[in-house]
């Protein structure tokens, strides 16, 4: 099995189990890193989900 590089706010929100919404919040004050590929596209790095200690 193969780790993902780069996860949705919803995958990353099941992970937290939290709603999508939350993590974009999140990502908007900077509580997680976040890499915004376009103005509605959101990606929250693999490094990121083990620091926090998802995964």
């Amino acid at each position: 099995m193969s780790k993902k590089v780069y996860y949705s706010p919803a995958e990353f929100a099941v992970l937290a189990s939290v709603k999508p919404a939350t993590v974009r919040l999140w990502c908007r004050i900077e509580r997680i890193k976040c890499i915004r590929i376009s103005k509605r596209l959101i990606r929250i790095p693999h490094s990121e989900v083990r620091e926090i200690g998802l995964i």
